[in-house]
């Protein structure tokens, strides 16, 4: 037993590492949530500015295909003064202009604009029209506008058009690409960072990592790409967050900690009330008949363990059978349910009938060397035969095969006969049937289900019946639920039994003598 100064020491160094890990859990989802909300905000940004491209290409396009209309003579003042109502229809066009030979020689702003030269360095669109993505305007350097040119007409967009959406992106790369990598903006961050579209990474998300969006415009020929550091959130949260996310891991640990505690708790209190059922001999037996299939004729029962507490409520083998291999209780369990199993079936098990009683039995008590002591006493005391008690042990225990095949074989010697339970849903293979020594095996309904169907477990069905027939043993269908089942495996093995619940469900001990003797 640990001593009380230890165990206080435990408990606490436990309730500190869950109220640690609890604070973990909520910081790092708070991490993930803060990078999360800051990339699609990023996402966000970046289809606007997609859009904004969008919107300055449709207006240029516009104001080209209504100058290509004009019939005034270029530069005249007619022609200015329809190239100025052309500009003020759009919402990203600043200006309209005509030039000749990479010169400017008329807008509608300033009227003729005595041969301003246009930068040589362009980009040549597909469609012939020349782009600029930056070139000054009214002789003033302080402002720079983007510029498309075709069949001598020259559009000036807005001045940051594009730019005003990027503004309060302080910690951000931004950058601008045509679909074949030529740059036509880029802003803040180190030059050369960013690359071109060819060699972008599309729409990198890794978390812990910088944010990375990269986005192209359906409609135009234009691409963006957003690079920013995302550092720890934690490190820029505020006092008050800082203390509510404490407080939401404190409680997820202590939450966490008495959800543990309530689940051994249970399980204590499950095995304490187990003990006191094996001890006040309340855990009951029913049995299920085994009938063969060629004629219905019962050859058998299985005896199943039942556990009705007196407040109420039944308790399912799955439940307390584990608890008692965890917990020691198995062998006293055992003891209680071949008693019980033995003794309501004892007026026919010791007449003549060739009836069977088959109890299943773990491998814990398999091993136990008291078992056939236990089992001699039992039938001895009603004068039943080795001969009509079967054993199941189910195959999901076959772990140990060479020693669980000295215990069959040692049972087998003394009378007693040894089924494979549930075979085919545990861990076994087929070479386990050429090697344990047993008389039985019980086919889990999974493939009992599939003996009328073409599925792939009626095949199988179809290979172990007939491997369990050439190594000479007998098979128990389990499952058997419906007449056309029933009929399908008495054809594929002729003389097997089966059990289910077309032949009747698990009964208490004078309702299957009363369906024995009948």
């Amino acid at each position: 037993m640990v001593p009380r100064p230890v165990a206080i020491l435990l408990a606490g160094l436990w309730v500190a590492a869950s109220v640690a890990l609890g604070t973990l859990v909520v910081a790092l989802g708070y991490e993930f949530y803060a990078w999360q909300d800051r990339h699609s905000e990023l996402q966000d940004r970046a289809r606007l500015v997609i859009a904004r491209a969008e919107q300055i290409a449709t207006d240029s396009r516009i104001a080209l295909r209504a100058i290509a209309r004009l019939k005034t003579v270029p530069c005249s003042p007619e022609d200015l003064a329809e190239l100025r109502i052309i500009a003020a229809r759009t919402t990203q066009v600043l200006d309209i202009g005509r030039m000749h030979d990479g010169k400017v020689l008329c807008d509608g702003a300033r009227g003729m604009a005595r041969g301003t030269v246009l930068p040589a360095t362009t980009i040549l669109r597909a469609d012939g029209a020349a782009f600029w993505p930056q070139v000054q305007i009214f002789g003033d350097p302080r402002i720079h506008v983007s510029a498309l040119a075709r069949d001598g007409v020259i559009v000036f967009s807005r001045p940051r058009a594009a730019g005003e959406l990027l503004d309060d992106l302080d910690r951000a790369e931004v950058a601008g690409w045509t679909r074949a990598g030529d740059l036509i903006f880029r802003r803040n961050g180190t030059p050369g960072r960013l690359v071109g579209a060819e060699h972008a990474r599309a729409n990198y998300a890794g978390f812990w990592n910088d944010h990375g969006i990269r986005s192209c415009a359906s409609a135009s020929d234009f691409c963006v790409e957003i690079a920013e550091p995302a550092p720890a959130a934690l490190t820029r949260m505020s006092t008050t967050t800082g203390a509510v996310l404490l407080t939401a891991g404190s409680a997820l640990g202590f939450g966490g900690l008495s959800l543990v505690w309530s689940r051994n708790a249970s399980r204590r209190s499950l095995s304490r009330r187990l003990a006191r059922a094996i001890r006040k001999d309340q855990i009951n037996v029913h049995y299920q008949p085994i009938v063969r299939l060629s004629d219905r004729r019962l050859v058998g029962f299985e005896a199943l363990a039942r556990w009705h507490p007196p407040s109420g409520g039944a308790i399912p083998p799955d439940d307390f059978i584990p608890v008692a291999e965890r917990d020691g209780l198995l062998p006293a369990l055992t003891e209680r349910v071949v008693s019980r199993a033995i003794s309501g079936l004892a007026p026919l098990l010791a007449g003549s009938a060739e009836v069977y009683l088959s109890i299943n039995i773990g491998v814990g008590s398999l091993f136990d060397p008291e078992l056939p002591e236990l089992l001699d006493y039992h039938r001895l005391r009603y004068g039943v035969d080795r001969s009509r008690i079967a054993l199941e042990i189910t195959e999901r225990d076959t772990g140990d095969i060479e020693r669980i095949g000295e215990a069959i074989r040692s049972l087998r010697e003394a009378g007693y006969r040894v089924f494979l339970d549930d075979f085919g849903t545990g861990y076994s293979s087929l070479a386990y049937l050429a090697t344990l020594p047993i008389d039985t095996i019980k086919l889990d309904k999974l493939f009992t289900r599939s003996a009328d169907s073409a599925f792939v477990p009626a095949l199988v069905l179809r290979q172990v019946s007939h491997m369990v027939a050439t190594l000479g043993l007998k098979i128990v269908f389990e499952g058997v639920e419906t007449e056309e089942q029933a009929q399908a495996l008495e054809e594929l093995t002729p003389g097997a039994v089966g059990q289910g619940w077309l032949f009747g469900r698990p009964m208490p001990a004078h309702e299957a003598l009363t369906l024995a003797f009948a």
